[in-house]
Formats: C-alpha cells, sequence, structure tokens
C-alpha cells in the first residue's frame, strides 16, 4: 500500500506539473527528465532507492501519457475548429432535448475525440450505436464565446457540431453488445421513474446512475448544506459496494473471481452511469 501511494503521488504531482505549471512543450522533456532522473535514483542508498523511483516513474508516465493525449487527441480536434466539415457519426448515448432541437455525445469516423452535435428534435429517435451523416459546423468545445470552459474537455469532447446540413441517418451498430450498459442504465432510469417520484425519484437517479439533474433545488442546497452531496458523484465508495456484491456472489472462490471481474465490473459501471 506504501508503494502503491508513492507511485500514485508522483503521478499525481505530474498532472499537477502537466495542467498548471508546465507549458504544452516542455511535457515531453519534463517526462524524460524524470525517468532519467528515476534511473539516476538507482544510485541512492537502499532506504531512499525504492521511494525515489516510484515516485519519478509515476511523474514521467503522468507528463508522457498528457503529452502523447495532447498530441494525438486534443490538438488534431482543436485544430478543425471554425471549420465545416461533412462527417459520419455514432451515437454513443442517448439524445436529450435541448431549446432548439436535441443534443447527443458522438463520435466521427477519422476523429480521434468526441463531439457533442446538436441537431433537430428527430434527433431524439435514436439510440446509442446508429449512426447520421451531415454538414456540420465545428466550434471548440473548451472556449465558448470568448470564456475558457472545461465541463465538455472533462468528458473527452473537444468539439461542438452544430448541423448545417440535410441529416441521414443509418442503423450502424445499434444491436451490437458494447451498447448493452447504456441500454441498461436507460431501463434502470425508466424503471426507478414508474416506481418513485419527485426527489426520492431524483435521489435515485442520481444515486445509480450519476444523473443528478432531476433533484430540485431545494433538494440540491439540503444534501449541499449537510455535506453528503458528495455521495452523489461516482466514486470509490460505489465501486466498493459493486465489488463487494460481486464477492458475495462469487461464494467460496470470491477472491479469485472477484479479481477477476473487478476490472471488467468496473469499467461496465463507468459505462452505466455515463462516466
Amino acid at each position: 500500500m506504501r508503494r502503491l501511494a508513492l507511485f500514485c503521488g508522483g503521478f499525481a504531482a505530474g498532472i499537477f506539473l502537466a495542467q498548471y505549471l508546465l507549458p504544452g512543450g516542455w511535457l515531453l522533456s519534463g517526462g524524460l527528465v524524470c525517468l532519467a532522473l528515476g534511473f539516476g535514483a538507482l544510485l541512492l542508498p537502499e532506504c531512499w532507492r525504492k521511494r525515489a523511483i516510484l515516485c519519478l516513474v509515476g511523474a514521467a508516465l503522468a507528463l508522457g501519457w498528457n503529452w502523447l493525449y495532447v498530441r494525438q487527441v486534443s490538438e488534431p480536434m482543436e485544430a478543425l475548429a471554425d471549420t465545416q466539415q461533412a462527417l459520419t457519426m455514432t451515437l454513443t448515448e442517448y439524445p436529450t432535448e435541448t431549446r432548439f432541437g436535441a443534443k447527443v455525445t458522438v463520435r466521427a469516423e477519422g476523429l480521434p475525440g468526441k463531439l457533442t452535435y446538436y441537431g433537430d428534435p428527430p434527433l431524439l429517435q435514436l439510440s446509442p450505436g446508429q449512426c447520421l451523416t451531415d454538414e456540420v459546423y465545428l466550434q471548440s468545445a473548451s472556449r465558448i464565446r470568448d470564456d475558457d470552459v472545461t465541463v465538455f474537455n472533462s468528458k473527452g469532447v473537444f468539439l461542438l457540431a452544430y448541423s448545417r446540413g440535410t441529416v441521414a441517418f443509418h442503423a450502424g451498430t445499434v444491436d451490437a453488445p458494447r451498447w448493452w450498459p447504456t441500454r441498461l442504465g436507460r431501463a434502470m432510469q425508466a424503471r426507478i421513474r414508474e416506481l418513485f417520484s419527485g426527489d426520492d425519484a431524483g435521489f435515485l437517479l442520481a444515486l445509480l446512475t450519476g444523473r443528478k439533474g432531476e433533484l430540485s433545488t431545494q433538494a440540491d442546497v439540503d444534501l449541499s448544506e449537510a455535506g453528503v452531496y458528495h455521495i452523489l458523484a461516482v466514486s470509490g465508495m460505489h465501486c466498493a459496494y459493486l465489488l463487494a456484491m460481486v464477492g458475495f456472489l462469487a461464494g467460496k472462490h470470491r477472491r479469485r473471481l472477484t479479481a477477476a471481474a473487478a476490472i471488467p465490473t468496473l469499467i461496465f459501471y463507468a459505462v452505466l452511469t455515463g462516466g
């Protein structure tokens, strides 16, 4: 556990440097410097050697990952901002209604990141996995009306796509297993709304699926003032409950089966809740 804490501490320090201190052009250099210092730590006394190596390797991986992500995903997406493109896009979630139509998160062929597509009300009839082709105007999702915005980037969305042509819908891969968790989450939300109403339904939706938009303003205030609003966010507590349930169902082989099921179970839960 102590080793894991040292590695995570170094990784967190690397993330902090990459996001707040180091310019983008210095990320790779910083990662290489940390890696070189990690090799140099082999010369330290034994009591300090492992600690230094774990921290420095963690920082090197964080800086290297940030550099690679910016180079392969962020920059190519941002380069398309303020252009008009004909794109074929696959829905990754269910569309939601907006004031002027509908919006949905999509993946476009040939692009490394996700987009938020804004279209007309017929979009609400589509399901995850279905495809659409449209001429769209692309706008940066990190800067809107001269204001810096992080809510889209934090979800892997770098461009906003606004419909400018005639939309063509396609069947796509709507029946593929990869969309089953999203469908299950939708079915769970519908069942909760059938069984409960008001803030009871809103609380359960937030707790089980991560959808907090249906809580009333008063409920938001009450949870915040009570200091328990954080329980609505998908966190280690939810994952611990989920793995505990897997371990309970696994019986006498619970350790082996829980370890084998941990990663796919957490991924499934993250997709189910939109994380």
